[in-house]
């Protein structure tokens, strides 16, 4: 997170972040497999995918509460700090015109796409704290998973936390419960994340082995598999599913680089949104650490038929991954499905080719696990 000016309420931004403030950490929304200089974009060795929020309002004085909180518990009491823990809520208050100031200020200034104006919002500030026993991210997943109605959709760095499938389980039930026909109208997941092959997720292979399999689809993970029941290396591992729950589970590549070297998007998001209502984004990765022992920061965010700011967001992501994106679920799905195909032929082609789209099914053909998160 990052404040801006909260001694002036007129001018306090803030910034609840999934990127870092490095250099590395930042990249155009087209991931481009070329590598620049710092001046003049990308300077990682590969793409990065990434999100933050900025805010403004009531919500600025608990992140100045969360700030001053964690300074004056490491390093001790701050005159300053003290002065601006007098600033309130009520002096942050939301007012258009102040609203206004930023967006006009984040327009002339901002010069990279993907950047959506400042909307009025129901927001929240929710915080993994072990210290103060505060688990406001497994809470806020665990409320919202169940409810889930349309679709989920997971953009986060590891995909590792297996105890939620049973959420999704749980949200099903409640779909049979008040009648839903589950095979016509069923919960659609789509997940964005990086692949437990590469060496910068290896760590946390198995967890992501057994997050996948808890999904029916130990076939993105054969060798796992293979290892977990002891069956032979060339044992035919099957996709499966979960009654009423169908899934996607991608990684990103750069849509300029070519077979037979596609080159992988670093994904570093930490989004999560339900059925264009519900999102919530900010440090918290869908794994252990992240629920229960690292300190992290998200802001949660309800839409609403007036706000709409969702939908763009959603929609924004989806066509910069498929090249397309609209509020049918279903065709949207089929749409996935569809590009995950094609990116597969593609890829087996002997002649250099590019991707359809950035989309391609999470794969990890390792024969050895690391149970690290």
């Amino acid at each position: 997170m990052i404040l801006v000016d909260y001694e002036v309420p007129d001018d306090a931004v803030g910034f609840v972040m999934g990127h870092n403030s490095l250099s590395t950490y930042w990249d155009k929304d087209s991931h481009s497999e070329h590598q620049f200089s710092a001046a003049i974009g990308r300077d990682a060795d590969t793409a990065w995918q990434d999100n933050s929020s900025c805010v403004c309002g009531a919500v600025l004085a608990h992140i100045n509460h969360n700030f001053v909180e964690a300074w004056e518990k490491n390093v001790g009491e701050d005159a300053e700090l003290s002065l601006r823990s007098s600033f309130t809520e009520e002096d942050h208050q939301f007012t258009q015109q102040r609203m206004d100031k930023i967006n006009n200020r984040l327009i002339h200034s901002v010069t990279v796409g993907g950047m959506i104006p400042l909307k009025k919002v129901m927001a929240q500030i929710c915080r993994t704290q072990p210290q103060y026993n505060e688990f406001d991210v497994l809470r806020l997943y665990k409320h919202t998973l169940v409810r889930a109605r349309k679709y989920i959709y997971i953009e986060n760095q590891y995909f590792r936390y297996p105890p939620f499938v049973k959420l999704l389980q749980e949200a099903v039930n409640e779909r049979v419960k008040k009648g839903y026909d589950i095979e016509q109208n069923p919960l659609y997941l789509f997940v964005v994340t990086n692949s437990s092959n590469d060496a910068a997720i290896h760590s946390g292979s198995y967890q992501t082995y057994k997050m996948i399999e808890a999904l029916q689809r130990p076939d993105m993970v054969p060798n796992y598999h293979r290892k977990e029941y002891k069956l032979g290396d060339e044992e035919p591992i099957a996709a499966g599913s979960i009654p009423g729950i169908k899934s996607h589970i991608c990684t990103l590549v750069s849509p300029d680089s070519t077979t037979p070297h596609w080159k992988s998007v670093y994904v570093h998001s930490k989004v999560l949104m339900i059925d264009d209502t519900f999102m919530t984004l900010g440090s918290s990765n869908v794994n252990l650490r992240s629920m229960l022992f690292d300190s992290e920061f998200n802001i949660a965010i309800q839409d609403t038929d007036v706000t709409n700011i969702i939908p763009p967001i959603r929609q924004h992501l989806w066509k910069m991954h498929t090249k397309r994106a609209s509020d049918d679920f279903k065709k949207e799905f089929k749409h996935w499905k569809e590009i995950i195909k094609r990116n597969k032929e593609l890829r087996n082609s002997e002649i250099p080719t590019t991707p359809s789209a950035s989309l391609i099914e999470f794969f990890d053909g390792n024969k050895k696990w690391d149970n690290k998160d």
